[in-house]
């Protein structure tokens, strides 16, 4: 009966560590979206500006 409880934890602390690394690297990718996205929409908002020099 101990050797089930101690496979259940162990499965449970594996099962924890995958969900932690899917939510770890899935908030990263999803930061590095934004980041892309922002970066793109920067890029499109310079090329559309005009830039007036005044003497």
């Amino acid at each position: 009966m101990l050797i089930f409880f101690v496979g259940l934890a162990f499965e449970f602390s594996l099962f924890c560590g995958v969900i932690h690394l899917a939510v770890f690297y899935g908030t990263k990718w999803f930061e590095n979206r934004v980041i892309q996205r922002r970066a793109v929409k920067a890029q499109e908002i310079e090329q559309h500006s005009v830039t007036v020099e005044v003497d």
